[in-house]
């Protein structure tokens, strides 16, 4: 069982840098400047990021830091359903 938690915090892990890295080359080279909600939703990524590696070299941990990751992912989403709420005017 411990490898499937490993296997998802990594995943993870990975998935998060990736997107922190892309927002960060997209500011960069194309000179955008993030928003403030912009900048909400990159911490839902550090956060997620901090979760899964305490779990990840914390076993007895694994659990609850795989549901604190769940539920920051989760409250990300909501944030990027709002930031795209906003910018179209939806809301």
């Amino acid at each position: 069982m411990h490898k499937y938690y490993k296997a998802f915090f990594g995943f993870m892990i990975i998935g998060s840098l990736l997107a922190l890295i892309v927002a960060v080359l997209l500011e960069k080279f194309l000179h955008l400047t993030p928003c403030r909600l912009c900048e909400y939703q990159r911490l839902a990524y550090v956060l997620g990021i901090i979760f899964c590696a305490l779990g990840y070299y914390v076993m007895r941990l694994k659990r609850i830091a795989a549901l604190a990751v769940v539920l920051t992912y989760g409250m990300g989403a909501y944030l990027a359903l709002m930031h795209t709420g906003v910018e179209y005017g939806w809301f």
